[in-house]
C-alpha cells in the first residue's frame, strides 16, 4: 500500500473528504506507526487487515482530540485501539 492510498484509506475511515487536512492526517498516520512501535515492538508494514485498523483507529483519535484546549472532554485510548495493540504484539511481535 503506497502513501497516497493509505492516505485515502484512513481518509475514507475517518470520513474526510477534503484536501484541506492532508498534510495534518498524513502527519497523524506516520504518528500512529510510531505509537504501534512504541507500545508493541512492532513496524508496521500494512500486510495485514488489522494493521490498518489500527492505524486508521489511532488517526481518528488524535484528529478528534488534536486541540490543546478542548470545549469537550478528551477521551483516552479506546478499549479497542488497547485491544487491537495487545492482538498486534502477541500475534505479530516475532513476524
Amino acid at each position: 500500500m503506497d502513501k497516497s492510498e493509505l492516505l485515502n484509506y484512513v481518509k475514507g475511515f475517518i470520513r474526510v473528504d477534503f484536501e484541506e487536512d492532508d498534510r495534518l492526517i498524513s502527519s497523524l498516520i506516520l504518528l500512529a506507526e510510531e505509537y504501534i512501535f512504541n507500545a508493541t515492538g512492532y513496524k508496521v508494514v500494512y500486510k495485514k487487515e488489522l494493521e490498518k485498523l489500527a492505524v486508521s483507529l489511532l488517526v481518528s483519535h488524535f484528529y478528534e482530540n488534536r486541540g490543546i484546549v478542548s470545549d469537550r472532554p478528551v477521551n483516552k485510548i479506546s478499549q479497542s485501539i488497547e485491544s487491537i495493540l495487545l492482538q498486534i504484539e502477541f500475534c505479530y511481535g516475532d513476524s
